[in-house]
């Protein structure tokens, strides 16, 4: 079984080959088409339906160029605290990188909260998160399944992690509402009809969008490039559809390998009395299987919720550990809860909600025995809520 799950990983890994087609290829080939009538002795009629392809071409072509470039964000918030020579300071920030849009999409994104207490730093969490998602090419259901890969490097001090590593993949099964807000809808609208077409069996360009417009005649169209537009404006609505959903709902289902370091300290009570004890526990190695309901919901433009809780079980035959001396079951839960709203087209503000939870997190059992005289576990803890306010930057 994890023989199987580890070739899984990592062929979605490596399966990351773009089928996204250019409109350079076609410029080239139609560079000469121009209204000069000195070249060629084109009708009045004929040199504006030329000034209108090359108009929209590059409309078409600058749109498509835009979802492509990279977009980001940054976020930074600091408080300080001072009172009769103690000191206590804290130090939160982020940064969010994506590229691209439909049909696939890079995003990389970092989250820091450390503090700074007379003088002993801790870092509170961190986390470092790279994904890759690919929609698969269904022609009538393009947002139906989606694969990705991910890479997460975390550390959680609450709940004794010290670093924690995840890599794995899977599909994202979704439904997308295409029942836009007016200004999204304009939008999309305007790419949603083919506004130009070209017929390469008889070697015609036919601007449509204007009603004077006249077919050119060009040898040398093929049925390839005959599709370039008509994918490049699907591409085009499909990413507004994306960005712009007023609600999406699906489910992930995957598998990754998980690397954890774990150590935890406490003060427990035993039969001497209260005592204080610490473990560095082994480094574990193991695969999961993750299960993420999605529900993100948009209202208006510019505000946005998402609530995302991921659902990490264990492998059939792996179900339980010992947790204080008892089998318990081996998932965790990551409940992320999100709310965004964008001030302008430079800065946002953001809340977020995250619950951790491990129902089975690592145990010991110390040498000392509690006060009844029964084993006496040192145990990491189970919860931790992790709240984040802050105003971000962002660019694209």
């Amino acid at each position: 079984m994890k023989a199987v799950l580890f070739f899984f990983v990592l062929f979605f890994c490596v399966f990351h080959v773009s089928g996204q087609s250019s409109l350079l290829s076609l410029q080239d080939k139609l560079i000469g088409l121009t209204p000069d009538s000195e070249l060629r002795n084109w009708t009045d009629a004929e040199e504006e339906s030329i000034k209108e392809f090359w108009r929209i071409f590059k409309e078409i072509r600058a749109r498509e160029i835009g979802f492509e470039q990279l977009k980001g964000s940054a976020s930074f918030g600091f408080t300080g605290n001072s009172s009769k020579g103690e000191e206590l300071f804290r130090l939160n920030g982020g940064i969010s990188l994506s590229k691209g849009t439909f049909p696939q999409e890079f995003d990389f994104s970092t989250l820091l909260n450390i503090s700074v207490d007379n003088g002993e730093l801790q870092e509170n969490l961190s986390n470092l998160n790279i994904t890759y998602d690919r929609h698969v090419n269904f022609k009538k259901h393009p947002f139906l399944a989606e694969a990705y890969t991910f890479v997460n490097r975390r550390s959680n001090a609450y709940l004794g992690v010290n670093q924690r590593y995840e890599i794995g993949a899977g599909m994202i099964f979704a439904h997308w509402s295409k029942k836009l807000h007016p200004d999204a809808l304009d939008e999309y609208n305007a790419y949603n009809e083919e506004r130009i077409k070209i017929l390469y069996d008889s070697d015609q360009i036919i601007v449509c969008e204007n009603d004077k417009c006249v077919p050119i005649k060009w040898e040398g169209l093929t049925k390839k490039d005959s599709a370039i537009f008509h994918r490049s404006q699907e591409r085009i609505a499909n990413s507004i559809i994306k960005r712009s959903t007023p609600l999406r709902i699906g489910l992930l289902v995957g598998a990754f390998l998980e690397v954890e370091s774990i150590s935890h300290e406490d003060s427990l009570l035993t039969q001497e009395g209260v005592k204080y004890f610490s473990n560095d526990f082994e480094t574990s190695t193991k695969f999961r299987l993750d299960l993420r309901p999605t529900i993100d919901f948009r209202i208006g433009k510019d505000v946005r919720f998402k609530i995302r809780p991921y659902f990490k079980l264990p492998l059939p035959g792996e179900w339980t550990t010992n947790v204080d001396g008892q089998q318990v079951v081996d998932y965790r839960i990551e409940c992320p809860v999100s709310f965004s709203a964008s001030l302008s087209d430079k800065f946002g503000l953001n809340f977020s909600y995250t619950l951790f939870y491990d129902n089975a997190p690592n145990s010991y059992l110390v040498s000392d025995l509690g006060p009844s005289g029964v084993p006496l576990y040192l145990t990491a803890n189970k919860v931790h809520h992790f709240y984040n306010f802050q105003v971000t930057y962002q660019f694209r």
